[in-house]
């Protein structure tokens, strides 16, 4: 099977309830029912302050969502983007 190719000009059409659910999938208010937070270097934690995912998959999943048209908040955290394609780590 090829492996997947993503960035600008990947050629992946989502269902409008496949955009939700990436939208959703980082909602602060839905994460911190579940015990999990997203901190300022896009890592997803447990309540606890284990990782659940690495540095950089929050902010990657957001800008996935942004190209398909998932609106969503700018933030992770306490930190807000003005433009979440252009984020550094």
């Amino acid at each position: 099977m090829p492996e997947a190719t993503f960035g600008r000009h990947a050629s992946i059409d989502l269902l409008p309830l496949e955009r939700e659910a990436l939208r959703e999938a980082l909602n602060e208010d839905r994460l911190a029912r579940l015990g999990l937070r997203v901190d300022s270097r896009g890592r997803v934690l447990l309540a606890g302050g284990k990782e659940l995912f690495p540095v950089g998959f929050a902010t990657a999943l957001r800008k996935i969502a942004a190209e398909f048209g998932a609106p969503s908040a700018n933030h992770f955290g306490d930190t807000h983007f003005s433009d979440v394609t252009n984020i550094s780590l």
